[in-house]
Parts: C-alpha cells; sequence; structure tokens
C-alpha cells in the first residue's frame, strides 16, 4: 500500500526478575503479591497500587533476605515492614518519597538515609548497627523508635512533632528534648546521659530513664505524668507531689531514703525494693495493686488500706537501730505498732513500756501488715 508502518515496543512494565530484584525471596514476593495479571511484569497501574510492603521475618525465623533493591520501582509505597532481616545490610529508600512508616529494626542495615523521606511519621530502626542517625528533614516525625544502636548523638531539634521516643539501649551521653514539647513518651534508660531537663515537656505521661547517670530528677511540670521508671539511679531524693495522675512508679535501686505518696492516689504499682527507705506510708494509695518493697529499712508497713492488692513483698526489710544496742524504745519508729508483732527473737519485749530489753543481736520479728499479710522485719545493731 506504499505506506511505512514504525513499529514501537510494547512497554510491559516493569519485569520481576532477577535483574530488577536480585534477591530471590523479594522477587517471589513481589511476584505474589503485586503482580495481578501474572504475566511476569508490573505495570503501571500494578506499581501505583503498591502501598504497603511487608517482609518482616519473626524473632525466631528471619525473614531470609539480603537486598532490597529494586524497591525504588514503587513510588507510592507508604509503609515498609522489613525487620527480621539479619543480612539485609543496606537500604535505598531515596525513590520513595510518600513513605510514612518504616520498620527496618533487627536488621543488619549500617547506614540508613532518611533525608528524602520528608513525609516520614514513624521510623522504627532498632536493633541495628547504625552509628549515626540523621533526622532533621523528617519534620512530619512523630514516633522514632532507635533502641540498640551504634548512635552516640541524636538532633531531634527539628523534629516538634514527636510524640514518641525511645532511644534507650544506646551510648548516647546527652539528649536535647526542649523543642520537643507534643512529647507523650521518652525511653532513655540505660543511656551514659548524666541530666535530663524536662520542663517544658508538659505532656510527658510515660518517662523511662533508668540506668543512666542522672542524679536530679525535677518532675514538677510533668503533671499529666502516669508512668515513673527511675529505677537504678543514684538520686537520693524524688518528689512526686505534682504527679498526681501517676499510676506506675518504679523508683527501686536508688539511693532513696523517704518518699511522700500521699499525694498519688492513681498510684496502682509501686516498686520501691533495694534502696534505703526506712519509712513509706502508703494509706492514701488505695488502688494499690503492686506493692514490691523488699530490701530496704523499713521496720514495718501498714497495708490495711490497700484493700485491692494483689502482689506484696515486704522481706529483707532492717530498720538500723544504735550500733550495739541492749534496749531500744519501739516510741522512736514513726507509726509502728508493738501490738501486730510477734515472734520477738534475740529481745525481751515490754508491753508496759513499749521497749526492747535484754537485745543481744539483731532483732527480727513478725509484723501484721494487714488484710492478711504478715513479714517478717529486722532492727540491726550496725557495727
Amino acid at each position: 500500500d506504499g505506506k511505512f508502518y514504525v513499529w514501537k515496543p510494547i512497554d510491559l512494565g516493569v519485569a520481576v526478575n532477577r535483574t530488577n530484584f536480585p534477591d530471590s525471596t523479594f522477587m517471589g514476593y513481589v511476584s505474589t503479591n503485586f503482580d495481578a495479571d501474572l504475566d511476569g511484569y508490573l505495570s503501571d497501574a500494578e506499581i501505583a497500587a503498591v502501598t504497603d510492603i511487608n517482609v518482616t521475618g519473626t524473632i525466631t525465623t528471619d525473614g531470609g533476605i539480603t537486598s532490597l533493591e529494586g524497591i525504588e520501582s514503587f513510588t507510592a509505597l507508604t509503609t515498609l515492614k522489613c525487620g527480621y532481616n539479619s543480612n539485609l545490610t543496606d537500604i535505598d529508600i531515596s525513590n520513595n518519597t510518600a513513605l510514612t512508616a518504616l520498620y527496618c529494626h533487627n536488621t543488619g542495615i549500617i547506614n540508613l538515609d532518611v533525608s528524602r523521606n520528608t513525609a516520614l511519621t514513624l521510623l522504627y530502626c532498632a536493633t541495628t548497627p547504625i552509628t549515626e542517625l540523621d533526622v532533621s528533614a523528617n519534620t512530619a516525625l512523630t514516633s522514632l523508635y532507635c533502641v540498640n544502636t551504634g548512635i552516640t548523638a541524636l538532633d531531634l531539634s527539628n523534629n516538634t512533632a514527636l510524640e514518641e521516643l525511645d532511644c534507650n539501649d544506646n551510648a548516647l551521653t546527652e539528649i536535647d528534648i526542649g523543642n520537643n514539647i507534643a512529647l507523650t513518651r521518652l525511653c532513655c534508660q540505660n543511656t551514659n546521659i548524666t541530666s535530663l531537663d524536662i520542663s517544658g515537656n508538659t505532656a510527658l505521661t510515660h518517662l523511662n530513664c533508668g540506668s543512666t547517670g542522672i542524679t536530679n530528677l525535677d518532675l514538677s511540670n510533668n503533671t499529666a505524668l502516669k508512668y515513673l521508671y527511675c529505677d537504678s539511679l543514684s538520686i537520693t531524693s524524688l518528689d512526686v507531689s505534682y504527679n498526681t495522675a501517676l499510676e506506675y512508679l518504679h523508683c527501686n535501686d536508688t539511693g532513696l531514703t523517704d518518699i511522700d505518696l500521699s499525694n498519688n492516689t492513681a498510684l496502682t504499682r509501686l516498686y520501691c525494693y533495694n534502696t534505703g527507705i526506712s519509712s513509706l506510708n502508703v494509706n492514701s494509695n488505695i488502688m494499690l495493686e503492686d506493692l514490691i518493697c523488699y530490701n530496704n529499712a523499713l521496720a514495718y508497713i501498714d497495708v490495711s488500706n490497700n484493700t485491692n492488692l494483689i502482689a506484696f513483698l515486704a522481706n529483707d526489710n532492717a530498720y538500723v537501730i544504735p550500733s550495739g544496742a541492749t534496749e531500744f524504745d519501739l516510741s522512736t519508729i514513726n507509726g509502728f505498732d508493738a501490738s501486730r508483732a510477734s515472734n520477738w527473737t534475740n529481745c525481751t519485749y515490754d508491753s508496759m513500756t513499749n521497749m526492747l530489753t535484754g537485745i543481744t543481736g539483731d532483732v527480727t520479728y513478725t509484723y501484721s501488715c494487714g488484710n492478711g499479710n504478715t513479714e517478717t522485719f529486722t532492727l540491726s545493731r550496725t557495727g
């Protein structure tokens, strides 16, 4: 017919093969989940439909993926879950600018670049060997979990939308959250930080700063606080009088010798073991369910008002009396009710004078703490 025809190759899309997806496990996942017409290619429509990729392994079964090459094709991707792939050491998500949630925890990823992922709201990169993390471009970030990595510094000054931060088990020496006034959860335990200013974080409801170098903790502005874990600190005082919403308090393994809980009527869990606390009044804490106060310096504890108690441990408490004392006036122990004590050892109890006489060593006795709870306490002679 005298006409010339120019044949153009038909664009079938992205071939699902080892060239485009070198990792066979990832290629298989893509083929099974996204190649809807089973033609071995991903059309534009098929690619545009991909918003969620989940190739996460489990704690017991590794995902088996070593490369996510090919992921750059999925520009509509909003959620990527690739955790528990221990041999995944690199990830390029620079083309996935729609990404809002990234879970790459428990992988071998060494370098993590999220500078192009400005829509990111959640980043979970815990238990990876990364040593640096730059989130300065991720101003939409609301949740950051970078637990158990090699990072030594964290700049959060641009992340003003941040609500949850878990940065524990790192080598951090300081953390500045002055700009993060939306923060409701902060976990920075098992780090090397020595001070923590949370005076501006008035929305904070959950704080875990245990096992750090912190020696002073000011909670006076944190009136919304419900959960406080400040265990294993070198603090000698703790004022929780402003924290009337407090439900959990873990202040065990500290240098505390006293704590006033009279304002904390919502408290349901109190762990204050392994301290120097010698007096503990929980009469106002009628919601208490767990009271763990063993290995302190208590002479007694009264839980008569705590009818909701489920767990109660008060063993190995030793109240210190003068060295070598042969007699002791029990009325010097504020609130001690000798009528609730029995089975005295190494002494004679005189109910008329409320005195212990003939003391020959450390005195032990059984104390009726209330609601059917009894415990053995010790009056320890120092020296």
